[in-house]
């Protein structure tokens, strides 16, 4: 079996990576407000979680990739 690689680290907002002291006593319930402005964009219709409209949108782009 593998071993399981290293966790993926917590970053703060400034994108330096937290110690496990820090990361214990970060309340659990709290996001990111990056994570807070997407969630609000998505609810707003803003952005969308889906990039495409329909399956034939998506299989055109994975032939496009491909040919690439």
């Amino acid at each position: 079996m593998q071993k399981a690689g290293r966790k993926r680290p917590v970053m703060d907002e400034n994108g330096r990576e937290l110690s496990k002291k820090i990361i214990k006593k970060l309340p659990k319930t709290e996001l990111s407000p990056k994570v807070e402005k997407v969630l609000d964009d998505i609810a707003t219709g803003k952005e969308k979680l889906v990039r495409y409209d329909n399956f034939d949108e998506y299989i055109k782009h994975v032939k496009q990739v491909l040919e690439e």
